[in-house]
């Protein structure tokens, strides 16, 4: 018999950085505010525990996000307010 030791998902996380210097004041406001923006843009659903954990680095240079459960398709916000798939890093940082 099989016993399962740790909590299985079927789940997947994502993340993302950003420099600050490449992002509009407006930009980074509507990052913040994604779910409701993504709402009004019909592109998010689902409650807002499952949206996106964004923050701005100690230094005030990097903006950061991630999460767990990826159910925000963070990238086609990015591309609704105008920010460049060129300046956004992904992958787990």
């Amino acid at each position: 018999m099989k016993i399962r030791n740790n909590f299985v998902s079927n789940s997947s996380s994502s993340s993302f950085i950003i420099d600050m210097k490449d992002l509009t004041p407006l930009q980074v406001t509507q990052i913040f505010d994604h779910v409701n923006l993504g709402r009004e843009f019909g592109i998010y659903n689902a409650a807002p525990i499952d949206a996106w954990e964004v923050e701005v680095s100690a230094d005030g240079t990097k903006l950061t996000g991630g999460t767990i459960q990826d159910n925000f398709r963070m990238e086609e916000l990015f591309s609704k307010i105008g920010v460049s798939d060129a300046i956004v890093k992904w992958g787990d940082y």
